[in-house]
């Protein structure tokens, strides 16, 4: 994952808290995602991406690493939920 998109999420975080929402449920999904593309290996995570114009040549297709197909948007939701159920037990029940 970018350097720039993990400091964005921590910043946002750290915004979050000094504007007195940190009682407020916050899921750190771009760092999920960078743990579960570090554990299923980066020969893996590469293919995850939808494929998308290049920004720089619109003649080139390049992958969207922001938005994933299907079966791996499962993968992530399954990581999201799973953070969720530890966050806030009382919900476990009601999550797959």
């Amino acid at each position: 994952m970018r350097e720039d998109l993990l400091r964005y999420s921590r910043n946002t975080l750290g915004e979050l808290n000094q504007n007195g929402q940190s009682r407020q449920l916050l899921v750190d999904v771009n760092e999920r995602a960078v743990d579960l593309s570090l554990k299923v290996g980066r020969k893996v995570s590469e293919t995850w991406g939808l494929p998308k114009p290049d920004p720089k040549d619109p003649k080139v297709t390049i992958l969207d690493k922001t938005h994933f197909k299907a079966d791996d948007s499962r993968a992530m939701g399954k990581v999201v939920a799973a953070e969720l159920k530890r966050a806030v037990p009382e919900l476990a029940p009601y999550i797959e």
